[in-house]
Order: C-alpha cells, then structure tokens, then sequence
C-alpha cells in the first residue's frame, strides 16, 4: 500500500505541473480578456440597440446608462441606469425610473447547448430585485423576487395619485412559464401561466403638506389644500396566469381610513407593455377620516353627506371624479387598453363580480 502512495504521488508530481500550464493560460486569457474588453462600445450598442427596438415598436421611452463594466468572467455591472417616459401630460416633465445598480449574468453552459439562461440582481427605490431568465428555444421561464422597494420613489406609482407622495414597502413574487410559438398560435397571444403575488405594506398617500387642486368654478383658480395622511395598510395583489389570461383572486385593502377593491383580467402578450387590460378598481374614504378635520371634511365631505368638494376634478378632460361616484360610497373606474396606453371610464353603474367566486372576471 506504501509502495502504491508512494508512486500515486510521484505521478501527480510529474502531470501537475503539464496539467496547470494549460489551467493558467485560460485563466489568464479570460483575466485580461475582461480587462481589456471594450465596455464603452459595448454600453454604446446596448443603448442604441435599446432605444432602436423601443422607437420600431412605437414607443419612446429612452435608455441611459452612465457606466458599464465586468462582473467576474460571465456577467456585466451597469451602474446609473435610467429610464426616461414622456408623460401623458405635455406640460409635465418625463417620468424617469432610476436603478442604481444592476448585475447581470449568462450560463455559459448554456449557451454551449443554445440556451440562453441569465440570473440579475438589480438595486432600485430602496430594495432589491433578483430573478432569472430561462429561454430554451421559443420557450421562456421567468422567475422574479422583490423585496423592500420604497413605492413611494417609483414615479409611475406616484402618478398614479396625482403626484402625492405615497408610502409603503413593496415585497413579492413573479413566476410565469410562456411556451414557444404553436403551429396555430402567434407568439404575440403564448399560453402564459405562473403566478404573481405582490404586497405593500403599511401603504399611506398623503403627508398634509402636498397640495391637491380643487376646481372652484369653470375657468378659475384652484383651491389648493394639503392632503392629510391617509392610511390605506397592506394592499395585497394576487393572481394566477392559465392559456394566458391573468386572472385576479385577490386585489386591494382594508386600511383604517380607505377601502381599495378591485377584480378583472389581463390578456398577457409580447411585448409585455401590449397586455390588455380589463380591470375594475373601486374605492371609498371612510367616515371616521371624512370626520377627521375641518380639512378632510372640504375634501371628502362630512360624514353622512352625499357630496364631495373634490367630486368635481377631472380624472380626465371632461370627465369629473363624481361620474364615478356609486350609491354605496364607492368611486368606481374601469381601466381598459394596455399597459403601455391605459386607458379608465368612470364605472358608477357597473356590476361587479366578487373575486374567487364562479363567474367572476
């Protein structure tokens, strides 16, 4: 046994200095590889390519990125990436959506058999949001995980409401599985199916010192008031993709002081920003918030009363909030069109179905 060690060691001896020659080379074409590899072109052609695809789909957002560099061997490190809309409102600036920092890495294994599976982790508003990409041949994988995103330093978010401020931590899941084309089936309608899970906890909107314009008489100045605190607690958005259609089981919250309901479907497509959408959302201060100051009492009306001094804002041109006002309290819409062109109609006379329960959208 001796004998057998003795000459096991004495073979390693004698490969391993063959054997680490060849290891050191790759390691080190690879190292310099990294190090003198063109980043600057290559961020040039991503945002150029970027921006391209975006204009031919007839879209105009904007890519910029402020630098791009390696991440070890397989992976790319961009830091100031930005996202520049233009807003629905010409005489608003545009939107911008402000990553901090993002990693993004390729399986070359993968890409040996002609796969294409990609892992990234991305710094924005706060949190972080990490996940994977798998596409094997037409057929795609998408798996996401979010945690601690600040919404209230998402500016679509913030829009939303008008430009109040709204607070709130963002935390949940992304899972969808999309097939490759069918023989029969556009890859612009694919048979998504997966499962979306979001949470926001401890959502707020309003802080009492962001003003909200009140429209006192056609054509004349605004009133202008601060927006007390409203706490609306944790909204939860649950939803299942089956033959893909995005079905909601579970929108909204019942927070202290409003009520945020909501049901419908989206019609998943490529590119995802086509998705059409048919939403219903409802929602309704409640009394002990209307009660609450002089200054909600102007806002929403006292307890009790059918009016409203902010009936009259226009949610759109010619469409005041009060259209969407119900009998029971609820101001309630209906969002249709896509996600990249929204579009809402006041829903005050519209029936809504109770999510989970057969027949509802």
């Amino acid at each position: 046994m001796k004998e057998r060690l003795t000459a096991v060691k004495e073979l390693v001896r004698r490969v391993l200095p063959w054997a680490g020659f060849p290891v050191f080379y790759v390691f080190c074409l690879l190292l310099f590889f990294t190090w003198t590899f063109p980043f600057d072109r290559l961020k040039e052609r991503i945002v150029l390519g970027y921006n391209a695809q975006q204009r031919a789909g007839g879209s105009q957002q904007e890519l910029q990125v402020d630098d791009l560099s390696s991440s070890w061997i397989t992976g790319l490190k961009l830091h100031g990436v930005r996202l520049i809309s233009p807003s629905s409102d010409p005489t608003k600036p545009p939107t911008e959506i402000k990553i901090d920092e993002a990693t993004v890495r390729v399986s070359l294994l993968g890409l040996l058999v002609g796969n294409k599976d990609v892992t990234f982790h991305v710094g924005a508003f706060g949190g972080t949001i990490d996940g994977s990409l798998e596409q094997h041949g037409k057929a795609k994988s998408i798996d996401v995980d979010i945690d601690g995103v600040d919404v209230g330093r998402v500016p679509q978010i913030a829009d939303t409401f008008g430009g109040l401020p709204v607070q709130g931590t963002l935390s949940g899941s992304i899972k969808l599985d999309v097939p490759g084309e069918e023989k029969d089936k556009p890859l612009s309608t694919p048979k998504t199916s997966g499962v979306v899970t979001l949470e926001i906890a401890e959502m707020a909107i309003g802080d009492g010192k962001a003003k909200i314009k009140i429209p006192m008489f056609p054509g004349g100045a605004p009133m202008e008031l601060g927006l007390p605190r409203l706490n609306v607690g944790g909204f939860a958005f649950v939803a299942e993709a089956k033959e893909g259609v995005l079905t909601i089981k579970k929108f909204g919250a019942g927070g202290k002081d409003l009520e945020l309901q909501g049901d419908g479907r989206l019609a998943l497509r490529e590119p995802w920003p086509d998705t059409g959408l048919d939403l219903n959302v409802r929602m309704k201060v409640n009394d002990s918030f209307r009660g609450k100051s002089d200054t909600t009492k102007t806002i929403f009306g006292a307890p009790g009363s059918s009016s409203a001094l902010f009936d009259p804002i226009e949610i759109k041109k010619g469409v005041p909030i009060s259209k969407a006002k119900r009998p029971d309290g609820f101001y309630a819409w209906h969002f249709r069109g896509s996600l990249a062109h929204p579009d809402y109609t006041p829903a005050a006379t519209a029936a809504f179905a109770t999510p989970g329960v057969k027949g509802s959208p």
